[in-house]
């Protein structure tokens, strides 16, 4: 079928609707983002271009246009909280999953048995 360009709501129509699926996708990733980090006041951007490269005759007359729908966009990058770590030398790098903040602080699985205490297990 052949179809006319001539708003922002035909170029769904593009690749059988794959220019759609792919605002779509962009979308639901920017709103995840901002639900998910509503703290983060940096600005999520989605970009829609259409790209369209001329082709001319032999002579010298526009034959046709080679058109694109480009989606992409601009979120926040997604991180981490700092976790302290220690370095082991060419070992790798050490951390305490128990004391995120602090890789050197001892935490009760490091301590000593006691003697006399109960250790959980049936007795």
């Amino acid at each position: 079928m052949l179809c006319k360009i001539r708003r922002l709501a035909d170029l769904a129509l593009i690749d059988g609707g794959a220019a759609d699926l792919l605002f779509r996708r962009y979308l639901e990733r920017a709103i995840e983002n901002l639900q998910g980090r509503p703290t983060v006041s940096k600005t999520r951007v989605i970009h829609i271009k259409l790209l369209m490269t001329p082709v001319a005759a032999d002579s010298g007359e526009l034959q046709e246009t080679l058109t694109e729908v480009e989606v992409n966009g601009n979120l926040p990058a997604a991180r981490t909280r700092t976790i302290s770590m220690g370095c082991a030398g060419v070992n790798g790098l050490l951390f305490n999953d128990l004391s995120p903040d602090d890789h050197k602080q001892r935490t009760l699985d490091q301590a000593p048995p006691q003697e006399g205490a109960k250790t959980g297990g049936a007795e």
